[in-house]
């Protein structure tokens, strides 16, 4: 349907699902810098399934990815990182270019990723804690 941006990708286990955080953050790097700009992809990405193994391998692997755009000095890793400081608000969030979020039972409950909208974010849930906090 045009104008909605709520994507779901469903597959089998092993099929790189996850891989396709990379995907979306890449998007949203390159989306700023078209016309249109930003807002033809979403700065929240959300990853919500129904196994906290997999709720939290995913969480790390985003938290990884953070890592790695921080750290860059140059090159394409170093060009998504700084389009994404620029989206967002970086300055709020300690200069980071991506944020990594988790949001499962048993945890302690912060509401971080809620703070600014403007901040790109990678966002690991259970499907209980999705509907819980959006609530």
């Amino acid at each position: 349907m045009s104008g909605d941006r709520l994507l779901a990708i469903v597959g089998p286990t092993a099929s790189g699902k996850t891989a396709c955080i990379d995907i979306a953050i890449f998007a949203l790097a390159a989306a700023s810098g078209r016309p249109g700009g930003p807002g033809v992809a979403p700065r929240r990405i959300w990853f919500v399934v129904d196994r906290r193994v997999i709720v939290d391998a995913v969480y790390e692997r985003a938290l990884q990815l953070a890592r790695k755009l921080d750290e860059a000095k140059d090159g394409v890793v170093y060009e998504v990182a700084d389009r994404l400081r620029k989206l967002g608000d970086s300055d709020k969030q300690g200069g980071r270019a991506l944020t990594a979020h988790l949001l499962r039972g048993g945890d302690y409950r912060d509401d971080a990723w809620a703070r600014s909208p403007l901040q790109p974010a990678v966002i690991s849930s259970t499907v209980d804690q999705f509907g819980s906090r959006l609530l």
